[in-house]
């Protein structure tokens, strides 16, 4: 491993900040905020190129602490290298509102939050 990912190993993890990370040459798009019905739906718009990409990982997420770990950072990096990128936290994951164990949304609600929050990026 070289320095420069040496340094980024460092920072991945002892980075507490935001402004840690914008200074170490990342650029860590704003977090938007659009509601559906009640829900705080967060996501972040980056990137550009003729694809539009929205891209909502599977399982556990939160849009600040993703850009923290380079390999990842470096990931969505490239994907906004050719793509606007529409990076989603879903419903009760990461930055947008949490849900309680009995408030699991039936698929149909999923896709309406997706389709809200590409109507407003």
């Amino acid at each position: 491993m070289d320095a420069e990912g040496e340094l980024w190993v460092a920072l991945g993890l002892v980075a507490a900040h935001r402004p840690l990370v914008q200074a170490c040459g990342v650029d860590v798009p704003d977090v938007r905020y659009v509601r559906n019905g009640g829900v705080a739906l967060a996501h972040q718009v980056f990137g550009s190129g003729p694809i539009e990409l929205v891209y909502v990982p599977q399982w556990i997420n939160n849009l600040e602490l993703a850009w923290r770990n380079p390999l990842f950072a470096r990931f969505l990096n490239q994907l906004g290298s050719f793509a606007r990128v529409v990076f989603v936290d879903r419903r009760g994951m990461g930055l947008s509102d949490r849900l309680s164990a009995t408030d699991v949304p039936p698929l149909e609600t999923l896709m309406e939050d997706l389709r809200v929050v590409i109507d407003s990026a």
